[in-house]
Formats: C-alpha cells, sequence, structure tokens
C-alpha cells in the first residue's frame, strides 16, 4: 500500500536497483520532482534541494517513483488520497495509479482509494483513521487469500 504521504514505498514493486541501502530512504515519492512547484513546496527545499540546481534535480529524479514506473508484473497495490491534503495534491496518488495499471503485466489490482473528507491524516478524525486502516486491511486479506474476504463466486 501506498499512502498519499508517500512514506510507505512501492518498494517490493521498483526495480531492485532502486532498493540499494543509499536509495532505500527516498523510495516511495511519486513525482518529487514537481513539489518544489506546489504550495507547500517552498518548505521542502532545505531536506530535498529544487530542480533548478543541477544536483537537486538528479536527487529529486532518483527518489521520484513516478518516473521509475516501467512494465513489470507488480503486485497488486492499493494508493490512497485525502481530497483536503494541504501538502500532497491527490492528483499525485490518481497519476501514479493510472501509470502502474497501465505498466504492470501482472494482472493484480492497482486501486486508488480517495476519502473525500481527508487531507494529510494529521486532521482525520479516529473514525476516517480506523475506516481507512480497515479498507487497507480488508485490501491485504482479499490478496492473501483469507477466506471471508474473497468475492463472492
Amino acid at each position: 500500500m501506498l499512502r498519499q504521504d508517500g512514506r510507505q514505498a512501492l518498494a517490493a514493486a521498483l526495480p531492485k536497483e532502486s532498493k540499494s541501502p543509499e536509495k532505500r530512504k527516498s523510495v516511495g515519492w511519486r513525482k518529487q520532482h514537481e513539489t518544489c512547484e506546489m504550495a507547500s513546496g517552498p518548505a521542502n527545499i532545505p531536506e530535498f534541494g529544487t530542480v533548478k540546481e543541477p544536483d537537486g534535480f538528479k536527487a529529486l529524479y532518483a527518489m521520484d517513483a513516478y518516473q521509475h514506473v516501467k512494465p513489470n508484473a507488480y503486485p497488486a497495490v492499493l494508493l490512497t488520497a485525502g481530497v483536503n491534503d494541504p501538502r500532497v495534491a491527490p492528483w499525485q496518488a490518481a497519476k501514479m495509479t493510472a501509470r502502474l495499471q497501465a505498466s504492470t503485466t501482472s494482472g493484480k489490482p492497482v486501486l486508488l482509494r480517495v476519502d473525500y473528507d481527508a487531507g494529510h491524516g494529521l486532521g482525520s478524525t479516529k473514525s476516517q483513521r480506523d475506516t481507512e486502516q480497515a479498507d487497507e486491511f480488508c485490501f491485504l486479506f482479499w490478496q492473501f487469500g483469507v477466506s471471508g474476504f474473497q468475492p463472492a463466486k
């Protein structure tokens, strides 16, 4: 699963060379090189760099999971987005979902869960967090073949 904040990685889906120890901390970010232009982007420049400098561009490109999606047999993926997120635009998760759907050769689902009442998580109610976590566990149980979580035949 990949949460909208990008911190939970698509590590299993990325090529092996992306999993080296020096790159591991950056796996999972989507469209990172575009974040400098977003409303919350300037605050991230001291930590992540800027596309306006060659080293910053290289670093941002290296951690941009979207740019590294290639035709591959990806595992089942559930991405999440909160429409009211002031830090990560919900279109980022939608664009990553579309890219993975177009690139996977495994036949496994790539789904996007959108919460129209949520943001970046900090302002979510306990009920919203519980519902999101329940959806995530249901997705995992479905994919792991747990009885009671499989589609009716």
